[in-house]
């Protein structure tokens, strides 16, 4: 059996949030254009409670400027502990995440709003199309290139 404080992974996924849900058009059709997608990604910390939070944003667009669907959702991660205080400068009162640490919190957000998204297009009775948009797979490890920090200054806004 092995000793549980040698694998913990020092965070866990506490809650999850879809931020937004749209279908612009009332029907979609592949065969009306090419689909291409904006992503984008953001970050948050809530200091006081070690939670680090993963937003992704998907646009779906059709022939470049037609919004097809946008789907924003969040992934919102308790920190352990020691894990924050490993990324914690005491000197400069900053946080700061490394690039393999969002890469895999991000992983597991990307992957959640696939589910958001295929969710929320099979819970409508009359799919009209929807259901042949896919969230492609995505290398989430060229999205972040550099660690990302926050202040831990508490007059700061949280």
């Amino acid at each position: 059996m092995s000793n549980n404080s040698e694998n913990s992974i020092g965070f866990q996924l506490i809650d999850i949030s879809t931020e937004q849900f749209a279908t612009v058009k009332d029907e979609f059709n592949m065969d009306d254009g090419p689909v291409t997608l904006e992503t984008q990604v953001g970050f948050d910390i809530s200091r006081i409670e070690r939670v680090l939070s993963v937003f992704t944003k998907f646009h779906f667009y059709q022939n470049e400027t037609n919004s097809v669907l946008i789907s924003e959702s969040g992934c919102h991660f308790l920190i352990g502990e020691k894990t924050w205080n490993e990324f914690t400068d005491s000197s400069t009162n900053k946080i700061s995440f490394t690039t393999y640490f969002l890469t895999h919190l991000l992983v597991l957000a990307v992957g959640t709003a696939r589910g958001i998204i295929h969710a929320n297009i099979n819970a409508k009775k009359q799919k009209r199309g929807f259901d042949a948009l896919v969230l492609p797979t995505i290398n989430v490890s060229e999205m972040i290139k550099e660690p990302h920090v926050f202040s831990l200054a508490i007059d700061e806004e949280e």
